[in-house]
């Protein structure tokens, strides 16, 4: 395979974004430009709103009897479309100016929903009986993203960035051929040591016609390793379709370990915590605005204390009796 010049399309739930799902798009531009490709953009794309209510709907259903009925659990956070552009967003905006040129948060989904919300009786009509949203499928979504998106130029080939844990879905796709025509797959290995399919590949397999390895994961169907083991470039000659398929490294350090689902869990207990201790509902954001700042406010306020004369030298006599207090 020649070099490419690639748009990076990375979608996800987003609830909410975190570091690691930016610089994602950006160790993926920096691995795919060491391998002589070019990488003009990287979008994150959101999934619509009806997904997130569908998920929170399943969420509420499965709740245990009781007392547990009433509270929130980490799986009902719901945050908008907007509210994840939002924060991703900001979060781009902490990478800097590069970061901030490169990358481009879109609510593509919300935008185009009409022409891309579909049906979904083999998923949620199965799981809500009681009835479902309809939301986007990912064919769908990169179809359309790949021949309407004014992000991808002539000449240029999108390629949609997952995590590998993914990849155990992927041979279930109907027509894979068709779906990644115009697409290729990029796979972040995320420190696992083996993903098994789930279904038979072979579909999958033959829509892929070179494979770039530079992670080490073993692909396994049944018993069988499909590849994984083995460092470096490989191509599939029997294959009808023309996409490729790149396995590449896990996030560099502590962004390995960020998770969204993390951030829920602790925003719920922290949320409980407060409540049982007096604390109003409104509290929780302030609070955390507080506590995130008190660094900064502990230096501005010992600054004044000083500039106002107060602070004393310690003299030979010791330090001052420690003043009594409750906490």
């Amino acid at each position: 395979m020649g070099p490419r010049c690639y748009v990076l399309l990375i979608s996800g739930t987003f609830n909410p974004p975190h570091r690691g799902h930016v610089r994602m798009g950006l160790q993926t531009k920096a691995h795919l430009r060491k391998l002589g490709h070019q990488v003009s953009a990287i979008c994150y794309v959101p999934v619509h709103d009806n997904y997130m209510l569908n998920k929170q709907a399943l969420a509420s259903k499965s709740k245990p009897n009781g007392s547990q009925k009433a509270e929130l659990l980490a799986s009902e956070i719901f945050l908008s479309m907007t509210r994840r552009c939002e924060l991703l967003r900001e979060l781009v905006e902490q990478e800097g100016p590069e970061a901030e040129a490169a990358c481009h948060v879109l609510d593509y989904e919300l935008q185009h929903g009409t022409q891309l919300l579909e049906d979904s009786p083999n998923y949620w009509a199965s799981r809500l009986p009681a009835g479902y949203l309809r939301t986007v499928p990912t064919k769908a979504l990169l179809n359309h993203f790949a021949a309407h998106s004014p992000l991808v130029k002539d000449g240029q080939r999108l390629a949609a960035v997952f995590g590998v844990d993914n990849l155990a879905g992927m041979a279930s796709w109907n027509n894979p051929s068709e779906l990644l025509d115009k697409t290729d797959l990029v796979l972040i290995s995320r420190q696992a040591e083996s993903i098994r399919l789930s279904q038979d590949p072979r579909a999958l397999l033959s829509a892929l016609r070179s494979f770039q390895i530079d992670a080490r994961v073993a692909i396994k169907y049944g018993e069988k390793e499909l590849l994984g083991s083995t460092l470096g470039s490989f191509e599939n000659s029997a294959a009808s379709g023309v996409a490729s398929l790149f396995l590449l490294p896990a996030l560099e350090g502590p962004d390995e370990a960020l998770s969204s689902t993390r951030i829920r869990e602790s925003v719920v207990g922290c949320a409980r915590l407060l409540k049982e201790h007096g604390y109003p509902k409104t509290a929780l954001v302030a609070l955390s605005q507080d506590v995130l700042s008190s660094a900064a406010a502990l230096r501005a306020a010992r600054a004044d204390a000083e500039a106002r004369g107060e602070l004393e030298e310690p003299d030979a006599a010791g330090p001052p009796a420690k003043r009594p207090c409750i906490g």
